[in-house]
């Protein structure tokens, strides 16, 4: 009787290989590369796997910036943890995005303030894409219009355009 070994999926693979660049990250990688390999084994997916690749790439161009103290903390692990399973059950880009972002921030900053964290991701985590784009715009009008190329125009006559009223 033949062996026939049991091939890993793509899926896996990519799972494995953010996991193993989480692992990478000094000090944490290997607590945030055990978090991270325990979501992905309960849910495999595309949109995870590219969340946890883009948070380690998010690592290797912050390295120098990131809080160390901070992140040698039973909170930042905390952290991550929640920002990973609330990405896992998500399906909006825009939602991933805004996570990763509020963990990214936290971590970089002088100091972070967990219990503010955890509640923006909350916050979050129950919205939908629009809610998130809506936060965006509101926060700088100006910015937002000119990312999604100048939508709002300068208008014909009664100016609608952000950066006029503004």
């Amino acid at each position: 009787m033949e062996d026939t070994p049991i091939k890993s999926t793509k899926g896996e693979v990519v799972a494995d290989n953010a996991a193993t660049a989480l692992n990478l990250i000094p000090m944490v990688g290997g607590a945030l590369s055990d978090i991270a390999r325990g979501v992905v084994e309960r849910r495999q997916n595309r949109r995870l796997n590219g969340f946890l690749l883009s948070i380690a790439e998010d690592f290797k161009i912050l390295e120098e910036r990131l809080n160390q103290e901070f992140l040698g903390t039973e909170d930042a692990l905390d952290l991550f943890e929640d920002v990973v399973t609330k990405a896992s059950e998500t399906r909006q880009q825009g939602k991933l995005d805004a996570l990763r972002q509020t963990f990214i921030s936290c971590i970089l900053a002088d100091r972070p303030k967990y219990d503010e964290a955890t509640e923006i991701l909350s916050l979050i985590h129950g919205w939908q894409e629009r809610h998130v784009v809506l936060v965006r715009i509101l926060s700088d009008p100006i910015r937002a219009d000119a990312e999604l190329g100048g939508v709002v125009g300068s208008g014909g006559g009664m100016t609608t355009s952000l950066r006029a009223i503004l």
